[in-house]
């Protein structure tokens, strides 16, 4: 009985010790996360409606439009190259879900200069769109660390860096 509680006592430590060991090789680069979620701007499209409808058919003046939410363009530029240039859309049937941006770049350890901008595209008959601020920073990378860029429900830039694994 005691022999097999210090058995099972060794090999539990022995398990517990090996836990702390590092798997996998060190990472050699470093991480920029784009990852957000936003409504997006919403605005009122104007319906054509048929002019040889009955005017009993015809919708009211203040309910002829639909409700759309604007297609976004969201570039990165790294170190002044392109590293990302693509249109986001509104996903869903109606194309009326939050948008949502989720990229990653694996970057080389040094000195990077960030750029990204996120800017609602105009919409066919709907107002202008709001100009968007764009983000820019340098980053000092480093092997081995996340670099999360985002925006909050203000449309306002956070970013910050955590270790991959501490």
């Amino acid at each position: 009985m005691i022999r097999r509680m210090l058995a099972t006592m060794v090999g539990m430590g022995l398990l517990a010790g090996l836990s702390n060991l590092p798997w996998g090789r060190a990472e050699r680069s470093a991480l920029i996360r784009l990852s957000w979620r936003t409504t997006g701007q919403q605005v009122k499209v104007a319906k054509v409606q048929d002019p040889n409808l009955p005017t009993h058919m015809r919708l009211p003046e203040s309910q002829a439009f639909e409700l759309k939410i604007r297609p976004y363009r969201l570039s990165v530029q790294l170190d002044q190259h392109t590293a990302l240039e693509r249109a986001v859309l509104a996903p869903g049937f109606r194309h009326d879900r939050p948008l949502t941006v989720f990229q990653e770049f694996s970057v080389t350890p040094g000195d990077h200069r960030l750029e990204v901008t996120f800017q609602a595209q105009p919409l066919e008959g709907s107002a202008p769109p709001l100009t968007a601020r764009p983000f820019a920073a340098e980053l000092a990378c480093q092997a081995g660390q996340v670099y999360l860029v985002s925006l909050d429900e203000s449309g306002q830039w956070i970013y910050y860096f955590e270790r991959a694994n501490p």
